[in-house]
């Protein structure tokens, strides 16, 4: 017996610990998206399929020892397709839709053992209840399902941060050959029986049970009806469907790592492991009010009505789980209740296992082509409900086999469905007449479900409304669902999931300024703008130079093009065209913009690794890699091997730029740990825009650059405290390091200053590029030097400023604003702040009231002479520059003084 546990456990243990080892192999090579890990599941449970199709037909159609042959020679052979490890010649050449490919790369290489690995459960389930007396067989596969779930939890904790994905495959090999000996040990000492076990009868009439003799001739056996057959599909379908639709609303609004795919797969196992190994804790009354809970709680942290919800990793992924397990336990509890008999095991686990793929088949193929968003989810969460209440009416067959340990009520030993008492057996295979009791409700008790079932539908009716009404246009690919906004403020944005990939203004007049983690004041606008300087002057590589080249990895929107100026080349890699298209469509930044433009559509890494080998090295002044900001992270892109990829297509003083703004994930760290590894430096630069903050961290070894005063005074130094650099590497790589480098992570230079830093706000676009870049830098470098003590703030605002939505005065403004930037907080600093306003055409200045009146009167007079010929002249902007310099002096020599 021992021998049959240990087989069984070893060969789900395996199976399930293939599925992530496989998922972490081919992640990189397709992009990194969620649908990646949906296609895995995919190919998993269809070969489930055709496992447990196997194994139905080996032990129905043919003898005892050609079952054995049949099967010790499908175990030979098996070995002889190891190892299972791809060949990088499948990582795909272009942008074509990966499914087929990623479909066929599994069969090819896991195919055959994970078919055998399947069909070990219930192949061997049934050669146990031949073998054995007593035992229940469906036992057997709780503790299948307990290998199953002990692997899925071990790979996130214990495999994938310390092993190197070649050595995982040698120690998977290592376990499967332990396996092939123990399943081919089975076997033989199935083949040495003389006759499988006859089974005691019970206390029935005798004209009411079949014979010992019939009870092992399947063909003989009471068949389960239609009905109870239609069930085990529809049950097993909508289990499998909210697993994939729930692992890919995980993945959307937190991340594609293996962490979290685990635990919706490892819930679905402990709901098979608790409703058949122990079939008394499935208890209608517990999971399926549990389940509408769960319903309510699951469509109310999807639509965001609780702040606490929004971005809150802890509260979505412990909703999402929970109405996870209360719809499986439902499922797979509500199975048991309508298992057939011993005989009918084989059978049984097909159809459930059929039933698995159908769901997978509709969440991976079909879903996709019919809704434009995860509706599918909100379907299953329906759906699950539904079916609730339709298996609570629902009266299994009149016969069924009652595993060794099943329960029987109450009412039944009394004798109330039979007239027998104590009909309970100890034995496998023993038959027992039940039927259902039909109960009848009450009216309200009937209403009051139905009403349950309406609200609960137009909960999630609303919440489909509400995304599609808020969404002027939604894309779905492989890669993900892509939403367009349009805001009252006129300004167009594209979101991914929950994360911003991009933002436009339909202004005419606003449209060609980069936003979002893109503007001219965030890390990479900072970063370009004091290289192409140094590149004029020629402090970079010796060339006088305004032109740049620059390699973007990640398009979105397109805004870096916006940054581009006429000369410059701007080439973008993007793995997924329907971003291209929507870039192009709802937005102007591609073919708006000064430089020329081109898309590159593919994986970068992949696109980048041909252009190499062709020996099209791009020779990138600046190569941005922005794939980061949402948090499906490509971890491909930020490894060793990766980094010297980018290293070989920069020229010798160039620079690379990493996006890292995530909300769950310390991917700063990661980048720092590359360039040390890489013997460069990194220089990190957090912002706060006007919108959005963002995190940029820049990579060179550019002495020039590096040492820049501009990069240095924007630059927010690493500090000690913080967590440590984190190398990945393509063998290994885990995001669970980068996430639990969040603890202690710094916070950015700038995010507590004046106007968060930015010491220049032109709303009003009076002030040239250059000469705002020079005003940000005196207000950063004063800031800077006096400890954070004093400040200047210039602000312009193009009409009458408004405040909580009401038209207020220039000095009302300028006292709210004071207010905002705590320019003269009690106990520390002063400051002061200057708002030009157009509709006014004048200029106010707020400055420390304790300040002596000398120094007011020299400031109050250079602001009178910078602004003497009035706000509409063209040489504002220079003048505005030469006031703002005369103050920085007047204040420097007041604090020396």
């Amino acid at each position: 017996m021992i021998w049959y546990n240990c087989t069984i456990f070893l060969s789900a243990f395996l199976l399930f610990a293939l599925q992530p080892l496989m998922g972490k192999y081919i992640l990189p090579w397709f992009g990194g998206g969620a649908g990646i890990w949906t296609v895995c599941l995919l190919f998993f449970q269809c070969v489930l399929v055709a496992g447990y199709c196997y194994a139905h037909l080996l032990s129905s159609r043919l003898g005892v020892k050609r079952q054995v042959l049949v099967h010790i020679a499908a175990l030979a052979i098996s070995v002889l397709l190891l190892p299972i490890a791809p060949d990088p010649s499948w990582k795909p050449m272009g942008s074509a839709h990966p499914t087929q490919k990623i479909l066929l790369l599994l069969a090819v290489h896991v195919g055959v053992p994970f078919a055998l690995l399947a069909a070990t459960g219930p192949l061997l389930s049934r050669w146990f209840s031949h073998s054995f007396f007593g035992p229940s067989p469906w036992r057997l596969y709780a503790l299948s399902n307990a290998g199953s779930l002990l692997a899925l939890i071990s790979y996130p904790f214990f495999v994938e941060p310390f092993l190197a994905l070649p050595l995982q495959v040698e120690f998977w090999a290592l376990g499967y050959g332990v396996f092939v000996v123990a399943c081919a040990g089975c076997a033989w000492r199935f083949s040495r029986l003389d006759k499988p076990l006859e089974v005691e009868g019970f206390d029935a009439p005798e004209s009411q049970l079949p014979s010992a003799d019939a009870i092992l001739e399947s063909g003989s056996q009471p068949l389960p009806r239609n009905s109870d057959v239609l069930l085990w599909l529809v049950l097993s379908a909508v289990a499998s469907v909210m697993l994939l639709a729930t692992t890919r609303q995980i993945s959307q609004d937190l991340a594609v790592i293996p962490l979290l795919w685990v635990l919706p797969l490892g819930i679905y196992l402990l709901s098979f492991i608790l409703c058949f190994g122990y079939d008394r804790f499935y208890r209608r009354w517990i999971f399926m009010p549990l389940l509408v809970a769960g319903i309510l709680a699951a469509a109310n942290v999807m639509s965001e009505t609780l702040l606490l919800t929004a971005g809150h990793i802890g509260i979505q992924v412990t909703t999402y789980s929970l109405t996870l397990f209360a719809a499986c336990m439902v499922c797979h509890g509500e199975l048991i209740r309508i298992k057939p008999g011993a005989h009918q095991l084989t059978r049984f686990y097909l159809f459930v296992s059929v039933g698995g793929a159908l769901g997978g088949i509709f969440v991976a193929v079909i879903a996709p082509y019919l809704f434009s968003d995860l509706w599918e989810y909100h379907l299953a969460l329906l759906a699950s409900c539904l079916l609730a209440a339709i298996v609570h009416r629902h009266n299994p067959s009149q016969w069924a086999v009652v595993a060794s340990g099943a329960r029987v009520t109450k009412a039944e030993e009394s004798g109330k469905f039979g007239g027998h008492k104590n009909r309970r057996r100890e034995s496998s295979g023993t038959f027992e007449q039940k039927s259902a009791p039909i109960h009848r409700y009450s009216a309200w008790v009937w209403g009051g479900g139905l009403t349950l079932l309406v609200t609960i539908g137009v909960v999630l009716a609303g919440d489909v409304y509400r995304k599609q009404t808020t969404s002027f246009a939604s894309s779905r690919s492989f890669f993900g669902i892509t939403h367009i906004l349009r805001t009252d403020d006129n300004v167009w944005i594209m979101k991914h999931g929950r994360t911003i990939h991009g933002a436009q203004s339909a202004d005419e007049t606003e449209r060609k300024i980069p936003t979002a983690y893109y503007e001219r004041d965030s890390g990479l606008g900072i970063a370009l703008a004091e290289y192409r300087r140094l590149r004029t002057e020629s402090g970079i590589d010796g060339r006088n130079e305004k032109t740049l080249t620059i390699g973007v990895i990640g398009l979105g929107v397109g805004t870096i093009a916006a940054l581009a100026q006429a000369g410059d080349s701007v080439r973008f890699y993007e793995i997924d065209p329907t971003v291209e298209r929507i870039a192009r469509e709802y937005f102007t930044y591609l073919d708006e913009s000064a430089a020329a433009v081109e898309v590159v559509l593919g994986d970068a890494r992949i696109m980048l690794e041909q252009e190499a080998r062709a020996g099209e090295l791009q020779n990138f002044d600046l190569l941005v890699i922005d794939a980061f900001n949402s948090d499906a992270v490509p971890i491909h892109l930020l490894t060793r091997e990766a980094m010297r990829l980018y290293g070989s297509h920069l020229n010798s003083r160039g620079v690379m730029a990493f996006h890292v703004s995530n909300r769950y994930l310390n991917l700063g760290a990661v980048v720092r740990g590359l360039a040390v590894d890489a013997n460069q430096e990194a220089v990190r630069l957090m912002t706060v825009g006007s919108t959005l903050s963002a995190n940029w961290v820049f990579v060179s070894n550019n002495p020039a650059f590096l040492e820049s005063e501009t990069i240095r005074l924007a630059a927010t130094e690493w500090d000690d405290t913080e967590p440590v650099p984190i190398l990945w590497t393509d063998e290994y790589a885990s995001l669970w390091s980068a996430a639990v480098a969040t603890e202690g992570e710094a916070i950015g230079k700038w995010e507590s200053a004046p106007s968060s830093g930015r010491f220049a706000i032109d709303k009003a676009h009076l002030i040239e590029a250059a000469d705002i870049r020079t005003i940000r830098n005196l207000g950063r470098k004063l800031y800077h030097d006096t400890g954070g003590e004093t400040a200047i703030v210039v602000t312009t605002v193009p009409g009458m400023p408004v405040v909580e939505g009401k038209s207020v005065s220039p000095m009302v403004y300028l006292e709210k604003l004071y207010a905002d930037y705590e320019l003269d907080p009690p106990g520390r600093g002063a400051g002061i702040l200057l708002l030009v306003s157009v509709a006014d055409d004048l200029t106010f200045i707020r400055f420390p009231k304790e300040w002596p009146g000398s120094l007011q009167d020299q400031i109050a007079k250079t602001v009178a002479t910078m602004m003497f010929q009035g706000t509409a002249v063209n040489d504002f902007s220079a003048r505005l520059l030469r006031g703002i310099e005369a103050i920085d002096l007047l204040i420097r020599n007041f604090r020396t003084s």
